[in-house]
């Protein structure tokens, strides 16, 4: 029975790399997974790469943000705001 299992898992994840998926992805999706619900499998694929390329937020350690241009820009954005009439803030 496991090696019947085995050959299954094998093919699934020939078909996926078919797809154009990557063994290593493939193979994670089936382990968290399962062998039976293919949709689940792509689905957690895609999952995967729109997590790889999505950004990472990173910690600034930039010193521009405390420079006087950053700030001016800060509060330029900001005095828009007061000039806003009663129904333009409204629409926000």
């Amino acid at each position: 029975a496991s090696s019947s299992s085995g050959g299954s898992r094998a093919k699934l994840i020939n078909q996926l790399v078919g797809m154009g998926f990557s063994e290593k992805l493939a193979s994670k999706a089936i382990d968290e997974n399962g062998e039976g619900d293919l949709n689940s499998i792509v689905n957690s694929i895609l999952t995967y790469l729109a997590l790889e390329d999505s950004p990472q937020p990173q910690l600034s350690t930039n010193s521009d943000r405390s420079s006087s241009d950053y700030n001016e820009a800060v509060a330029n954005d900001f005095s828009d705001m007061e000039n806003w009439t009663d129904d333009e803030a409204d629409v926000c």
